[in-house]
């Protein structure tokens, strides 16, 4: 990795000790904001970063739930998935 200069980062501990003191206030988050960044494997190239929306979250789990919805158990629900795909 190249050297890099951040003059305004701050160590983790200390961010930690930052935000320790302040005040949680809750996000309003909306279908179309950006859940998290799903990087690809890079099995055809460079690997990509895919920006996920809260939207496209719950299309998937509506998905699973109509694939299988009727083998699952409400409350016993348990998935495991080694990402990326």
């Amino acid at each position: 990795m190249p050297k890099y200069h951040l003059p305004d980062a701050i160590s983790f501990r200390s961010a930690l000790q930052h935000g320790y003191r302040m005040q949680y206030v809750k996000p309003e988050i909306v279908a179309e904001d950006l859940a998290f960044l799903q990087y690809t494997g890079g099995t055809t190239g460079v690997a990509k970063g895919a920006m996920l929306t809260h939207r496209n979250m719950l299309a998937n789990l509506e998905q699973v739930n109509a694939t299988y919805g009727p083998l699952l158990h409400r409350g016993k629900e348990f998935v495991v998935t080694a990402l990326p795909l």
